[in-house]
């Protein structure tokens, strides 16, 4: 009965400090568990600062195209009217001095 007795206490002992491994186990990953989710919502928090940081640059971005392709469209309006009155200008010029030939 002895023998039984030291057998069971040997048992519940064993069951007790595997009891307390599990509960040290069961608490490091709620602890964990929590860290992560923390970690979740910060770097959700970071992503949507970052989705707004994006479209500010993107409508930044569209906004400077279009000046930039309304100023390259006056430059080549420009650039043909000059062409155009220079044009017109050498060869009336070129007529003048012929006029003042004859």
């Amino acid at each position: 009965m002895n023998t039984e007795m030291e057998s069971y206490k040997r048992s519940i002992v064993k069951e007790q400090e595997l009891n307390e491994k599990l509960t040290l186990v069961l608490n490091r990953t709620k602890y964990e568990i929590q860290n992560l989710e923390k970690l979740l919502q910060m770097n959700s928090e970071k992503s949507d600062t970052i989705k707004q940081e994006i479209s500010t640059y993107t409508k930044a971005l569209e906004e400077t195209q279009l000046m930039l392709n309304r100023v390259n469209t006056v430059k080549r309006r420009e650039k043909k009217s000059f062409a155009f009155h220079s044009y017109r200008l050498f060869y009336s010029n070129r007529k003048k001095r012929k006029n003042n030939m004859n």
